[in-house]
């Protein structure tokens, strides 16, 4: 069962994604319903949250800002499902 802190989390996920690939924001939107992530699924999303990271979440120096950690945050989550598939 997903918890209400992931909730929030996969909806921010989905309105990143939403933005760079409609049809994979709609696998994953499909996905989060049943809980149902394949391991592909779950690569081609932390893509597009690493360039999202990259392109929105720095500022010059090189320092993450609040939406820079919060990218990173969603990363850890995808990464932890990816890393926990049975």
């Amino acid at each position: 069962m997903i918890s209400n802190k992931q909730s929030i989390m996969f909806d921010k996920i989905y309105h990143i994604i939403i933005n760079k690939d409609v049809k994979l924001a709609i696998e994953f939107s499909s996905c989060v319903k049943v809980e149902k992530f394949s391991e592909n699924l779950l690569r081609r999303v932390i893509e597009i949250l690493s360039n999202e990271f990259c392109e929105m979440g720095l500022i010059q120096s090189s320092d993450p800002i609040q939406y820079g950690l919060e990218i990173e945050d969603l990363i850890d989550l995808c990464n932890n499902l990816l890393f926990n598939m049975d």
